[in-house]
């Protein structure tokens, strides 16, 4: 297990230190989008694509039917296609809108979100899919006009609809903005953490099969990792969950200011609901391990790597890139 620094090949389109963005691999390259290096003030539109074999970044501008500016959104890769949902302008909206970005042409699309179901815009929420299921993506919580959700999303690639899935058994989690969420198998869905006006270090799972919440936060066992928000949570290989960093105490002044955060590693076998920690493993090079730092997104490469790109931290924003390998 350890963790690599990538070194770019030239400076040429290295995106801009940024938080609250989103990046996505695909096709062995990776795709980074959105985000804020002023807080509030959305980054430009344009796609910055850093190829993992050259180790070069490349941009794409703006194009017609490009999404505007935004932070705090999500991406998910469905088909060769990345699919942008909701976040907040510039104005501080929370978006309830779809951009789907085409990678074999760089050209973007928009959908029309039926907003006359009940499906609220957001911000701070998080996406996934099923790793072998091209056809859907689900969303969970985040900030609304509102207040924060907790409500579980669904769409359909095919219907290109959202639905609000109603659980037939079991709580859901409290709402909260900024939680970690995961796919794992075909039909289970992982959240951990976020925040509610508090650090959350709660764990439950979604059923998707029998529609059902469970409260797992009881069962947990080893090395429990400490309360955060905005922090990354992935799947690795077949039940492993990955977690790193976020945000272990909120600033006095909310988003406008960085508060305290983690740098921790850690990885949840989720047939044993037992954590580990890999600061502690003797073969982790921990001293390579990326800063303290939340706000950041992360994607996997493959079944035992995972991308983790720029973040905030107490000095400031980010735009550096690291590959953890289990």
């Amino acid at each position: 297990m350890k963790w690599t620094r990538e070194v770019y090949r030239d400076e040429q389109f290295v995106p801009q230190e940024r938080s609250s963005h989103s990046v996505t691999h695909l096709n062995n390259k990776l795709y980074v989008f959105g985000g804020e290096n002023d807080p509030r003030s959305p980054i430009s539109s344009d796609v910055h694509i850093y190829d993992l074999g050259s180790k070069s970044w490349s941009v794409v501008r703006p194009s017609e039917g490009a999404p505007k500016s935004r932070l705090a959104h999500t991406t998910t890769d469905l088909n060769e296609k990345l699919f942008v949902y909701g976040g907040r302008d510039a104005n501080g909206v929370n978006l309830n809108e779809l951009h789907v970005f085409d990678t074999e042409n760089n050209t973007w699309q928009s959908v029309a979100v039926n907003q006359d179901e009940g499906i609220a815009g957001r911000s701070y929420h998080t996406a996934t899919r099923f790793n072998h299921d091209q056809s859907k993506f689900f969303v969970f919580g985040g900030c609304s006009d509102k207040g924060r959700l907790n409500e579980l999303l669904e769409f359909d690639a095919q219907s290109q609809k959202f639905t609000i899935i109603e659980p037939r058994s079991g709580q859901a989690p409290s709402a909260r903005g900024g939680p970690g969420f995961t796919a794992v198998g075909d039909s289970l869905l992982y959240v951990f953490g976020g925040f509610n006006g508090n650090e959350l270090g709660d764990l439950h799972v979604f059923d998707y099969r029998c529609h059902a919440w469970n409260d797992l936060t009881s069962q947990m066992k080893g090395s429990v990792p400490g309360a955060r928000s905005v922090h990354v949570v992935k799947t690795l290989g077949e039940s492993d969950i990955f977690v790193f960093g976020g945000e272990r105490e909120a600033s006095s002044v909310g988003h406008l200011g960085a508060g305290k955060f983690r740098n921790d590693t850690y990885l949840l076998d989720t047939n044993t609901l037992e954590w580990k920690c890999m600061d502690d493993v003797s073969s982790h090079n921990v001293d390579q391990r990326p800063s303290e730092r939340g706000w950041l997104d992360a994607t996997c490469i493959n079944d035992r790597q995972i991308a983790l790109f720029g973040g905030y931290c107490e000095e400031g924003r980010l735009n550096d890139l690291f590959i953890f390998e289990k």
